[in-house]
């Protein structure tokens, strides 16, 4: 609505409001990094639930114990900051997608 009346929004600027993306960057890397280890976790389940609960409870056992990337290392998961970790999620997410009919869905 508001990018019909302010360009800047209309131009795909309006996230530029979001103050604490100034304030406090790590705010949206945080959700960015979590969600990229809970696909992870989820894309082990659809293979193997037990394999994925070892994992998940070999991450968690850790606690605050290590660094973030020596936590996914111990857990057998790939870090976030590896291009080939996005990709990977990316690409079991997009294989789960395809194997449902989704037409009609909008």
């Amino acid at each position: 609505q508001l990018g019909s009346e302010i360009p800047f929004y209309g131009d795909g600027e309006g996230w530029q409001r979001q103050l604490h993306i100034y304030v406090n960057p790590f705010y949206y890397i945080d959700y960015c990094l979590a969600q990229t280890v809970a696909l992870q976790f989820w894309a082990r389940i659809q293979k193997s639930l037990p394999d994925a609960w070892s994992h998940y409870m070999a991450y968690t056992r850790q606690g605050g114990s290590r660094v973030f990337t020596e936590l996914l290392e111990n857990a057998g998961l790939d870090s976030p900051f590896d291009e080939s970790c996005l990709r990977g999620v990316c690409e079991e997410a997009k294989a789960w997608l395809d194997s449902y009919d989704l037409t009609g869905i909008a």
